[in-house]
């Protein structure tokens, strides 16, 4: 079959970018010329803006970065990334199952085939439908630092294939399905991915009061400037919120109004639409082990003061690494 530069392609050295990773800097430097292009064409630049006489392969990494890092700043700067939109369809899916981890994980429904995808990327001719990025595109990224609570050098990505998003993280949920980006993906995924995760710190005792506090300050603020506030948290997003309700109950029975109290902008929706997500994060909930089964009673505490969350999370650490071999 003949490929088009937008399809995934093999990279000089015989590897397909299935996945989204960083750019190794000292082997890309060995192929220079193809990566040079790779970033102009990514970012929909021309060779004279320009100087590119000292490129060559196998020229020296520092400058082979230096120059990469200059083209795709530039390339940001032109394009001026548009957030994206939160989705709008409410949170109201159960197709999910428990990881052994102790996550949610979507269960796709057998319509969702690879046949299915390849055709949403073709239809956005293998770019994504947000930002233009295409499949082996390369990008800038800071990645967040867990251990030191704080931003990492910048570094260059490779965008692997492009992703099939469901619209508002609902997995069986075929319509409106587009080809996006890793970045655009997980941003438009925040409130799911980022609600979830924390979740999952909760069972394992590492989610501080801090840590919670501060995710619930930016769901209020993607709730503001949302159309559907609770559309716009999304399964993983009204699932750590109807948490937040159930902790505060004190052993009075919650109610889907509760909600409004923890996100003030889901007064915009009427009550059966509040009942409707609050039955689906109850259910989810139990299936994270999160509520026993039946009820409405957290089965542990949601979150620990910081330093005792921190103390289980550096336990948890040293745990899996004497697991390893």
């Amino acid at each position: 079959m003949t490929t088009t530069r937008n399809q995934l392609l093999p990279t000089p050295d015989g590897q397909f970018y299935l996945q989204t990773r960083y750019l190794d800097i000292p082997a890309a430097a060995q192929h220079a010329t193809y990566w040079i292009d790779r970033a102009l064409y990514t970012t929909r630049q021309g060779r004279a803006q320009f100087d590119l006489s000292a490129v060559h392969d196998g020229m020296e990494p520092a400058r082979f970065e230096a120059l990469m890092v200059r083209i795709l700043e530039r390339g940001e700067e032109r394009a001026a990334r548009t957030p994206l939109s939160p989705p709008t369809p409410l949170p109201t899916s159960t197709a999910f199952h428990r990881t052994e981890a102790g996550g949610l994980k979507s269960s796709y429904t057998e319509e969702f085939s690879p046949e299915l995808k390849r055709s949403v990327r073709a239809a956005s001719k293998h770019r994504c439908a947000h930002c233009g990025m295409p499949n082996q595109g390369v990008y800038l990224n800071t990645p967040w630092n867990r251990q030191t609570r704080q931003k990492d050098a910048v570094r260059i990505q490779v965008q692997g294939v492009l992703h099939v998003a469901h619209y508002g993280s609902n997995p069986d949920n075929l319509e409106g399905l587009s080809a996006l980006c890793s970045r655009c993906h997980n941003e438009l995924d925040w409130g799911h991915q980022r609600g979830g995760k924390l979740l999952t710190q909760s069972l394992y005792g590492t989610l501080g009061h801090t840590e919670l506090q501060r995710w619930l300050d930016d769901a209020r603020a993607l709730t503001e400037r949302a159309q559907s506030p609770l559309g716009a948290l999304q399964p993983g997003g009204a699932d750590l919120v109807t948490a937040v309700v159930l902790r505060g109950s004190k052993g009075v029975p919650a109610a889907p109004e509760s909600i409004v109290r923890v996100i003030p902008r889901a007064a915009v929706h009427a009550a059966a639409d509040l009942r409707a997500v609050w039955n689906a994060a109850l259910d989810r909930l139990r299936i994270r082990g999160h509520v026993e089964p039946g009820g409405t009673t957290l089965t542990r505490p949601l979150s620990l003061p910081d330093d005792q969350a921190e103390a289980n999370q550096q336990a948890r650490i040293q745990a899996i690494r004497a697991r390893r071999p």
